[in-house]
């Protein structure tokens, strides 16, 4: 099958409902989005095999930015959301799912992203004397160029006593930051994370049991960070390894 899309979309405006002087007031407009789409999807051997291609190219238009205007107030300078910016995203995703026996599900996908802004004219400094600036080189917030991720799920039957499932996945993506003017202590770097779980279920499949394993290479990295109002920055770190345990009733 063979299609092609075509959408277009908003993310709503506001205003600022609490600000610490008349320069943090203000209204924002709504950002808008028209988007374009074509792909395949594909099954073979027996639907064995499923290969999903799409690629696709977005337009933003009034894109809501956080800038920094000066304040009377200490510490000078506000941060507020304005209409500041356009941009392009544009990419492609391809999916793929094997099952080489019935009771094997193989799974995968990788995804490549360009996003970057074609205009970005605006002072992002806390000094009126600088002037407005291009900044169109600023990365995407919270956008990784590349994406890719595998997995298997196996089962196994146990006659009377049931079934197992045993499940593995492996994900990764590639650096990003995490802010509107990419501040260097919010950047990532690409990482990769390893999850698996066992799960058990009744032969009605009304019961489950599963033992879970989150992030089992231990690695660290960043659940997010950002500045606050100029005056400090934080950053959160991601959970570490996680084991757990579920139970499940279905009625």
């Amino acid at each position: 099958m063979v299609f092609a899309r075509y959408a277009e979309g908003y993310r709503g405006g506001g205003f600022v409902g609490t600000p610490s002087s008349a320069a943090g007031a203000g209204q924002f407009d709504p950002e808008t989005a028209r988007s374009y789409e074509l792909g395949s999807k594909n099954d073979f051997f027996d639907r064995r095999l499923r290969v999903n291609i799409a690629a696709f190219y977005n337009k933003f238009s009034d894109l809501q930015r956080t800038t920094t205007v000066p304040s009377v107030l200490p510490p000078f300078f506000v941060t507020t959301p304005r209409n500041i910016a356009s941009a392009v995203t544009q990419g492609v995703e391809v999916e793929m799912l094997a099952r080489p026996v019935d009771s094997l599900t193989l799974r995968g996908n990788l995804g490549y992203l360009d996003a970057h802004y074609t205009s970005f004219f605006a002072n992002l400094t806390s000094v009126a004397a600088n002037g407005p600036s291009d900044n169109r080189n600023l990365k995407f917030p919270n956008t990784s160029k590349w994406s890719a991720a595998v997995g298997a799920t196996y089962e196994i039957k146990l006659a009377d006593a049931g079934r197992l499932i045993l499940v593995t996945d492996y994900a990764y993506r590639s650096r990003f930051n995490f802010t509107d003017l990419n501040y260097a202590f919010a950047n990532q770097k690409g990482y990769g994370l390893l999850s698996a779980s066992i799960t058990w279920r009744d032969v009605a499949d009304r019961l489950s049991l599963t033992v879970y394993g989150k992030n089992l290479t231990n690695k660290a990295y960043l659940d997010g960070a950002d500045a606050v109002g100029g005056v400090t920055n934080f950053v959160t770190d991601a959970p570490p390894r996680t084991w757990g345990v579920s139970a499940g009733m279905k009625f």
